[in-house]
């Protein structure tokens, strides 16, 4: 991750290896994932290896995070097993199909992601702070005030 003049994050990828990731090495993962409190996943990997570490962190009641990076497209399925959905505004609008015009409108999107089993979708807005969807509420956390630095 690089830094820009005004202080917002660039992210570089470079995807070579992650998309070499098999559910093989997931398997060697087991104990890790089994013992540990959260499971951080993104999309650099192919999807079908994200999906299946997904469902055996929770089988094994590990929390799980999806950030959907890059944007790819999901299943609802892969939802199912995802505690808290984490992606961006260029993703979200991505994965809900369309730009979002404000924020019922975002909330309303949202809401395909938590029937489908997702805790909260947590819409990333940088500065902004983050749009929260649950089942119950939406809301915009404020971002804390930070000093920048590379």
């Amino acid at each position: 991750m690089i830094v820009d003049e005004s202080g917002n994050n660039m992210i570089v990828i470079d995807p070579g290896a992650n998309e070499e990731m098999t559910v093989g090495d997931v398997d060697g993962a087991v104990k890790v994932i089994s013992e540990a409190e959260l499971l951080l996943l993104q999309l650099e990997a192919p999807p079908e290896v994200s999906f299946y570490a997904a469902q055996l962190a929770k089988k094994n009641g590990t929390s799980v995070i999806l950030n959907p990076a890059p944007a790819r497209q999901i299943s609802l399925e892969l939802c199912g097993w995802v505690d808290y959905l984490t992606p961006n505004i260029p993703e979200f609008n991505f994965l809900a199909g369309r730009t979002a015009n404000d924020c019922v409108d975002a909330a309303s999107k949202a809401t395909k992601f938590v029937e489908a089993g997702v805790k909260a979708v947590i819409v990333t807005m940088g500065e902004r702070g983050a749009f929260v969807v649950t089942e119950d509420d939406h809301y915009v956390a404020p971002a804390p005030r930070v000093e920048v630095m590379d």
